[in-house]
């Protein structure tokens, strides 16, 4: 906070889904903030709702937004009268061409940015930074969380479904390769019987499955409703449903997400499970859904696909888990079914946790323009 009041064009650097600052600085007067950006809703400040979120004010709070399908929130007005100091969630977005342009129309007394991923892979941070300003504080804090990753190696002899398709540059033709995945009956079925024998050994868990495709998404879905898997208590989380269609979902035992809808901005904090349903490189925003909150077995179920290009990404997630320090199991699809699903100490434990290295949360960036 003292960073705030010392510096100009800063940005900051606290917990991921964290409003702390934001509650510390607005009693202080430093902000007095008209709108928050927040991606995929609408927020409107002053209802009832979210007075435990911000804090009860004698001024009133607006939020004014332009709707980006399966994309971000960003300010388009302000109310009359009212003085400009918006607070950006997730502002790593305004290094977009879009976002950027809108921050060309605005001048604010503060400005303050939040981001847990404040490197962009585009190259584009120095974008946001030029109107919000560089890091000048970032946190990192000790996580608690006993992380399992259960790593499930999908192994099939099937030659059409493990060939892997190129394009006419001999470069893999990803989208394709993805479709193929997601169209697999086999592979679906086998993620339902995952999904069936872990309720079966903790059915307290509440479930999240991540996929690109709304063909698998669908599928899964149909599934668990129709063989009453779960009680049949299941629901979709994806984009262009309504705040309240949303809100029912939250409350099911499996959730059906796509990759984008879970990668930032939701916050359900009874989730304790997570299936990576379909190959992802990032991961790091979608684990962090079932970490919001302590649980006592958070768990990660990863299904690795043997194509190269999809290997790859499995190297890539497993380093991930790796530096967060999660206890990564390996075994493949055949020996799940033989019995390894119900005995842990029949799989390869490729990475053991060290009780000596501080897990850590990822941090969420600010930036106070001054």
């Amino acid at each position: 906070i003292q960073c705030v009041y010392n510096s100009t064009d800063d940005v900051h650097h606290v917990d991921i889904g964290s409003f702390e600052l934001y509650q510390a600085l607005s009693p202080k007067g430093m902000l007095t903030a008209t709108a928050f950006l927040y991606w995929e809703k609408y927020i409107p400040i002053e209802s009832a709702e979210n007075d435990h979120i911000f804090g009860k004010s004698e001024q009133g709070y607006a939020v004014y937004d332009i709707e980006v399908k399966d994309n971000h929130n960003f300010v388009l007005k302000m109310a009359d009268g009212m003085r400009l100091h918006p607070i950006v969630s997730n502002c790593h977005h305004m290094g977009a061409e879009v976002f950027s342009r809108c921050m060309m129309k605005v001048n604010t007394t503060y400005t303050l940015g939040l981001s847990g991923t404040m490197e962009r892979k585009d190259g584009l941070t120095k974008v946001f930074e030029m109107f919000i300003g560089p890091v000048v504080h970032k946190e990192k804090t000790e996580s608690e969380h006993s992380v399992v990753v259960k790593g499930i190696v999908y192994n099939v002899d099937d030659e059409e479904f493990n060939e892997t398709q190129h394009d006419y540059m001999g470069n893999p033709k990803f989208s394709t390769m993805i479709s193929k995945l997601c169209s697999y009956s086999h592979r679906s079925e086998f993620i339902l019987r995952v999904l069936v024998s872990e309720l079966d050994m903790n059915p307290e868990q509440q479930f999240m499955i991540l996929a690109h495709n709304k063909s698998l998404i669908t599928y899964l879905h149909d599934a668990i409703a129709h063989r009453n898997i779960a009680g049949g208590s299941v629901g979709y989380y994806i984009g262009g449903m309504k705040e309240a269609a949303l809100k029912q979902s939250e409350g099911k035992k499996v959730i059906i997400a796509t990759y984008a809808m879970a990668s930032e901005g939701l916050d359900i904090k009874t989730l304790t499970s997570l299936i990576l349903a379909s190959p992802k490189t990032d991961v790091c925003q979608s684990v962090g859904r079932i970490l919001r909150q302590k649980h006592s077995s958070p768990l990660v179920i990863d299904i690795i696909d043997e194509h190269d290009i999809f290997m790859s990404q499995w190297y890539k997630r497993r380093k991930y888990y790796k530096s967060q320090n999660y206890k990564i199991l390996i075994c493949d699809n055949h020996e799940y079914n033989d019995g390894h699903n119900k005995d842990l100490s029949k799989w390869k434990v490729s990475w053991e946790p060290k009780s000596s290295v501080s897990k850590k949360t990822h941090p969420t960036q600010t930036s106070g323009q001054k």
